[in-house]
């Protein structure tokens, strides 16, 4: 039971690393698009990211 429960654990981890792996890089695409310009209306930084305006709109105002 104990190997089991192991390669879960293992598993579920690489599974919750590949997930904050994966904000992060949308959270910086969305940075980046901000500060080149890019209106969350005109290419909708949200559709490409997967992030919601309204978190856009706080990564907006804290870094560009």
């Amino acid at each position: 039971m104990g190997g089991v429960l192991d390669e879960y654990l293992v598993v579920d981890h690489l599974s919750i690393k590949n997930i904050i792996s994966e904000i992060k890089q949308n959270i910086t695409t969305a940075r980046k698009a901000l500060k080149e310009g890019i209106e969350l209306k005109s290419i909708s930084i949200s559709n490409i990211t997967g992030i919601d305006e309204t978190s856009i709109e706080i990564i907006k105002k804290k870094y560009c």
